[in-house]
């Protein structure tokens, strides 16, 4: 699981920081501090770290939705981008869109 959320967690960097505008390292940066404390709260507060949040999970397999926000910033980068991109491009009147 925490291999997963790793590999999710680069590949949403990745594309938040693939966002075509002047700020998009600050964007990625906020994902980065909004997912350490998601992390801290959804399964943090064990140990020397406690979040003052208790989270019980139910079932055993509700850890598999730690990584939904992952999943949902990651494509919410990536439509931005594209819709940008081809915002850009109509604008511009370029055939090609660099990669």
């Amino acid at each position: 699981m925490y291999f997963l959320q790793r590999l999710l967690f680069g590949l949403a960097l990745w594309t938040a920081r693939r966002v075509p505008i002047p700020c998009a390292l600050a964007i990625a940066m906020a994902f980065h501090i909004v997912q350490l404390c998601m992390t801290l709260i959804l399964i943090g507060g064990r140990g020397r770290l406690d979040s003052g949040v208790r989270a019980d999970f139910v079932e055993p397999v509700a850890i598999v939705l730690v990584p939904v926000h992952l999943l949902l910033g990651g494509a919410s980068f990536l439509i931005i981008r594209k819709t940008l991109e081809n915002r850009r491009v109509r604008s511009t009147g370029i055939a090609t869109v660099l990669r």
